[in-house]
């Protein structure tokens, strides 16, 4: 019997030392394994992702020539804040093709209603002539080369016209703030 207790014992024993070993060795072996095996699973993924992004980006390249005139265009639609004569030129011309007069007044930074999305500029616009005219004006300048936002027109009549009350035409006064797009 005592030789069955002492096998018990030993058995005991080299179960413990073996849980130990567990505890102590193989389980933070095993952790490692797993944070490893994650690591390397998150690499692959970046990886994988590195590879897309260059094959679109030469894929891009090689279809560069083909977008960049259409790219060239979409520069122009945007305003030079520090240099907006080409603006102010336009809105010059469809003044003078519409037969308006112009006074153009840029205006300090104000805050965007568009949410700051794009960086923009204002320009608050007085207009003098026909309605009809005027009319002209904002037609073109809305469908012009560059991205404008109006964000407010005021229309005032000058003086009534005593030959036909009722008619559209008429001497007005007319003033816009503008929001454009720049740079």
């Amino acid at each position: 019997m005592e030789i069955k207790n002492n096998i018990y014992q030993i058995i005991s024993l080299f179960v413990v030392i073996i849980l130990c070993l567990i505890g102590f060795l193989v389980w933070p072996l095993l952790q490692d394994i797993k944070n490893n095996s994650g690591k390397i699973l998150s690499d692959n993924a970046k990886a994988l992702f590195v590879e897309t992004e260059i094959k679109e980006l030469d894929a891009f390249e090689k279809k560069y020539v083909e977008y960049e005139p259409h790219l060239r265009k979409i520069e122009g639609v945007f305003v030079d804040v520090k240099n907006p004569i080409d603006f102010i030129r336009f809105l010059e011309k469809i003044a003078l093709d519409s037969e308006v007069s112009i006074e153009i007044n840029l205006l300090p930074e104000q805050k965007s209603s568009i949410n700051g999305v794009l960086p923009s500029v204002f320009f608050q616009i007085y207009i003098t002539g026909d309605f009809v005219n005027i009319l002209k004006f904002s037609e073109r300048m809305e469908f012009g080369d560059y991205l404008i936002m109006v964000n407010s027109m005021t229309i005032k009549k000058v003086s009534k016209n005593q030959d036909a009350p009722s008619s559209p035409s008429g001497k007005v006064d007319a003033e816009f703030l503008v929001e454009i797009m720049n740079k």
